[in-house]
């Protein structure tokens, strides 16, 4: 593993993109027909166009790994820093913290109606669901379709 990013060809098995960008380790790749999101160790996530390889927003707010993310083309929940974030996975810009003053976040899935996300706080590690509710209403008003 590197800090490249490679989108390849399976029916030629040629590599398409070299995806450049990221200063350190790419731990973490998540793909949907329209977005290529990836997550690095040095404390940024990429989205980027997997048709034409160009990187669409880099999103950076922590200092540390991310540790784990999940997007659905219109928002990405992602996890570092003793915070669950939201982001606006069409240009990129932060929403809100979901969740915060963690020990750690280790994993997070999401739908429409609910997060699950599985994370340490003094000492106790758990299973938090949260649901979008109200929020649901003002994250559809905040991230266009």
């Amino acid at each position: 593993m590197d800090n490249l990013v490679k989108v390849w060809d399976l029916q030629t098995g040629f590599c398409l993109f070299n995806l450049e960008g990221h200063t350190s380790l790419v731990g973490l790749l998540d793909l949907s027909h329209d977005r290529l999101v990836s997550a690095a160790a040095d404390s940024t996530l990429r989205i980027w166009d997997p048709k034409s390889g160009a990187c669409k927003a880099t999103l950076s707010a922590y200092t540390g790994a991310i540790t784990c993310f999940q997007h659905d083309g219109r928002k990405v929940i992602s996890g570092s820093d003793k915070t669950l974030k939201m982001w606006n996975a069409k240009d990129g810009k932060f929403v809100c913290d979901l969740l915060t003053d963690l020990s750690g976040v280790w994993q997070v899935r999401f739908d429409e109606r609910r997060c699950v996300a599985a994370l340490q706080r003094n000492d106790v590690t758990y299973i938090k669901v949260l649901d979008f509710g109200a929020l649901r209403d003002w994250i559809s008003a905040t991230t266009p379709s």
